[in-house]
């Protein structure tokens, strides 16, 4: 980040449409990572998995890899926070921003997602239910060190 005095934080949460369609990249957005879809153009921008008894699906799986960065499917949401205290970063110095994550609300929020009902999504309309939840309390700022 630049050197200059900070009040907040915003990030996107997703990859931009340009990135989005390039095909497949380096580096953070390089396939071998896991988040890009080989079946279908584009980047998985979350993705949880596990297994809950409430799940219908084939041995109670959850499967959620949320993306999409065309309308109806647009999946890309933005973070926004004030800082705790206000940050100054100077030339050369490092500071820490601490974040937390409540993988909760994928699942609370705007909608709230019954496993027996949602417990699969690769994209698509039950990708927005998700991805509109967490837009609004996935990450928290919970302390800044200068």
């Amino acid at each position: 980040m630049p050197s200059g005095k900070y009040k907040g934080i915003r990030f996107t949460i997703g990859v931009d449409s340009l990135r989005n369609f390039a095909g497949a990249q380096t580096g953070c957005l390089d396939p071998a990572n896991g988040m890009f879809w080989t079946w279908k153009s584009g980047y998985i921008f979350v993705k949880m998995e596990g297994v809950s008894s409430k799940s219908a699906s084939r041995k109670n799986r959850l499967v959620y890899h949320i993306g999409g960065a065309i309308a109806p499917d647009y999946t890309i949401r933005s973070f926004k926070q004030d800082l705790p205290s206000k940050l100054k970063i100077k030339s050369g110095a490092a500071a820490q921003i601490d974040i937390a994550v409540n993988a909760a609300f994928l699942f609370k929020g705007k909608t709230t997602v019954n496993f027996s009902e949602l417990s699969f999504t690769m994209g698509g309309p039950k990708s927005v239910i998700i991805a509109d939840n967490y837009a609004t309390g996935l990450f928290t700022i919970t302390g800044v060190k200068k």
